[in-house]
């Protein structure tokens, strides 16, 4: 369900700038990985009902995830930037 609503996102965006609408601007922007409530709740789930999780504890255990505050401020920086809508997708990771 994660990965389909992030794809219809993705597609909504596409669906959208095929409007043209000169005053519009619209892009699906990917989080990343961000160090949640949600994240511990995943590195404290069992191998058996989460074989994936493994990869999360790296995540954590390297440094790679991305603070909340970190996330929002590229966000927020990105939307008020000249280059917003410029693509149709956009990973938080990249800017």
């Amino acid at each position: 369900m994660y990965c389909a609503t992030k794809a219809a996102l993705d597609q909504h965006a596409r669906a959208v700038a095929l409007d043209t609408n000169s005053g519009l601007r619209i892009c699906s922007v990917a989080a990343s990985v961000i160090d949640t409530d949600m994240q511990a709740e995943i590195r404290g789930t069992g191998l058996d009902r989460f074989p994936l999780r493994e990869r999360f504890d790296v995540l954590k255990r390297d440094g790679q995830l991305a603070t909340p505050q970190a996330s929002a401020r590229k966000l927020v920086d990105h939307l008020l930037s000249d280059a917003f809508g410029t693509a149709l997708t956009a990973d938080v990771r990249e800017m």
